[in-house]
């Protein structure tokens, strides 16, 4: 494709479920949202240099942009009309965030993080934690089964770690 001709040597990205869209982390305090049809930025994520993005993902529908920082905190942001983009929650992790997964209903987000705790939020009530589990090492990766009753937990090399029940 022809936006792959423009990607620096050293990003990491995402692309989006429906391929309309692609997270690019082009620096550590900085990533964007581009529109793959015409490889234009339609938003700019900027953040301070006292914080680094260290995690990012799209739901499974695409409607949501979940985005982990080495300072334990997690964003979730809305697509709903482009360019409109909303913070909807901001959640707090004890480490630095390794990985984010969204549920396929986007009723539930699991966060693992550098202290190797892996912790479940509601996404309709993100106040307080739903449960959090110890993990014998740090994720690097979550992926919830299609039917949303399984998470696949993997280290940070891809090897597999657990797989969890979900309620």
């Amino acid at each position: 494709p022809e936006w792959a001709n423009d990607m620096p040597a050293d990003s990491r990205f995402v692309i989006s479920p429906d391929e309309k869209f692609m997270l690019r982390l082009d620096a550590t305090n900085q990533l964007n949202l581009v529109r793959l049809s015409d490889n234009n930025i339609v938003q700019t994520f900027d953040y301070s240099d006292s914080v680094h993005v260290t995690a990012f993902v799209f739901s499974g529908t695409g409607y949501y942009i979940l985005i982990g920082f080495s300072d334990g905190h997690i964003e979730t942001h809305g697509i709903q009309n482009a360019p409109l983009y909303q913070q909807i929650a901001g959640l707090t992790h004890e480490g630095a965030v390794t990985a984010i997964a969204m549920n396929n209903t986007e009723s539930l987000i699991a966060v693992a993080d550098e202290a190797r705790i892996l912790t479940f939020w509601r996404t309709l009530n993100p106040i307080a934690p739903l449960y959090r589990i110890e993990l014998p090492e740090v994720a690097g990766d979550l992926e919830f089964s299609p039917n949303s009753r399984i998470l696949i937990v993997r280290d940070r090399e891809g090897a597999f770690l657990t797989a969890l029940q979900v309620p």
